[in-house]
């Protein structure tokens, strides 16, 4: 499908009738009449075949054209080049409000695709490359010898606010502590990490430094299948802001990162290690989404997948405004694998009053969720509303099927019995996180 925009041959053409031919006024001579006769009958002849002859150039193009009392009706198909692409076709929706946190809040503008706002990928390029960066994050790991080494790793990110905001993958940062920024003018800046969300697989930096290039926010709710898009990215951590394009081959796709089950849409362009985190451009030079994964495998080819810009920036706000992602449900206990407890245990040949599976509860937090219900340490939650649950990962799992304030049955395994307990869900909140009254909104 062509995302570009079309040239003036597609116009519509709209073709004149014939010019009638005034009859002249008859004579009195009969030579006159004669060829006063012939004449004007010449001249209805010509008239018919010219009448024929339009008539078969308006048949012949009529995909293309439409007579000029066709002008009045109201139009029904979309303009030739427009039918594949529903965006166009659909009335704009309202920009999504942000929360009014303070004067540095600003509204997230998520733009739609139009034909007049189409680019070369040579153009997308260029008005964007200043605002895509390289990563590097380094830390210090143990091995198993006890000796300190050093690791670094290297991804992509992009700048979504002059104040020097960056959006990139939490997997990208995840294992450094120390983390420097490059951008494309070879300009380089210590980072500070704002939040990042494993679930999510979201992280904001932010490098001192005003006034910079930022890209610009598409709208990813109205992605299709088949519309063009371009890859900017440091792929293997040397081959910097390399560009590559392809499509949108597949929406609505769910990943499983290890950390959480990801709503992301399908790409073929080319994306390999260091490309994660960086951004996946439309046609409008607009950002619709973050490179985050791929298929990897020596028979698999161009499958990659990104996530929905809408999704990420809802994450990112909730990083800036307080460090961590709000709405997500807590039963207000610190629990771990059932399993290893009960292998512990066995070893002394106490397994017998510990179950093998489910989570076991380590804390009950003073004031919690858990506590007003009457869960106690040393329980094994084995189930929530009748789901089964093999360990600890599957409560967390199941419990973002929940939002604070909803009530959850868990059927709790305590000194050799089951029983039902009923508690009404809190909401997480990180240990050590302090909520605000204002957050500084960006996005």
């Amino acid at each position: 499908m062509n995302q570009y925009p079309e040239d003036n041959e597609n116009r519509p053409v709209v073709y004149a009738a014939p010019e009638a031919v005034p009859a002249a006024e008859p004579k009195s001579k009969k030579g006159t009449r004669t060829a006063v006769t012939v004449l004007i009958a010449a001249n209805v002849l010509l008239l018919l075949l010219s009448a024929v002859t339009a008539g078969v150039c308006l048949s012949m193009r009529s995909d293309r054209n439409a007579p000029p009392e066709a002008e009045q009706k109201e139009e029904t198909d979309p303009p030739r080049g427009q039918e594949t692409d529903r965006r166009t076709e659909e009335p704009e929706k309202a920009p999504e409000t942000a929360v009014q946190t303070g004067e540095e809040a600003i509204l997230p503008e998520f733009r739609k695709v139009t034909a007049e706002g189409m680019k070369t990928v040579s153009e997308v390029y260029a008005d964007n490359v200043n605002a895509v960066v390289g990563i590097t994050a380094k830390g210090t790991s143990v091995n198993i010898f006890g000796q300190k080494t050093t690791t670094a790793s290297t991804g992509t990110g992009f700048i979504v606010n002059e104040k020097g905001y960056i959006l990139t993958n939490c997997h990208v940062i995840e294992s450094g502590s120390d983390f420097m920024v490059t951008l494309y003018d070879g300009s380089i800046y210590e980072a500070t990490v704002i939040g990042a969300d494993a679930e999510t697989d979201i992280a904001v930096l932010k490098i001192d430094e005003e006034g910079l290039q930022t890209v610009e926010l598409g709208d990813s709710d109205g992605n299709i299948v088949g519309e063009e898009i371009a890859v900017i990215g440091n792929p293997l951590g040397e081959l910097t802001y390399t560009m590559t394009k392809g499509i949108v081959s597949a929406l609505n796709r769910v990943i499983d990162t290890g950390d959480g089950a990801i709503r992301m849409f399908q790409i073929d362009a080319a994306v390999n290690a260091g490309n994660s985190g960086g951004p996946a451009f439309n046609a409008c030079g607009q950002v619709i989404g973050i490179v985050t994964a791929k298929y990897s495998s020596d028979t698999v080819e161009g499958i990659g997948f990104c996530i929905p810009i809408r999704d990420a920036v809802r994450t990112a706000n909730d990083l800036i405004s307080y460090g961590f992602v709000r709405g997500r449900a807590s039963i207000g206990a610190e629990y771990t694998d059932a399993y290893s407890v009960y292998a512990y245990y066995r070893l002394y040949g106490r397994g017998g009053r510990y179950l093998s599976y489910g989570a076991y509860v380590t804390k009950v937090n003073p004031g919690s969720a858990a506590e007003k219900a009457g869960l106690e340490a040393d329980d094994t939650i084995i189930a929530i509303d009748g789901t089964k649950l093999n360990d600890d990962a599957a409560l967390d799992k199941a419990l973002r099927r929940y939002s604070p304030g909803d009530t959850a049955e868990l059927t709790v395994y305590r000194n050799g019995n089951e029983m039902k307990i009923t508690v009404t869900l809190d909401e997480y909140i990180p240990s050590g996180a302090v909520l605000k009254e204002e957050g500084d909104v960006v996005l």
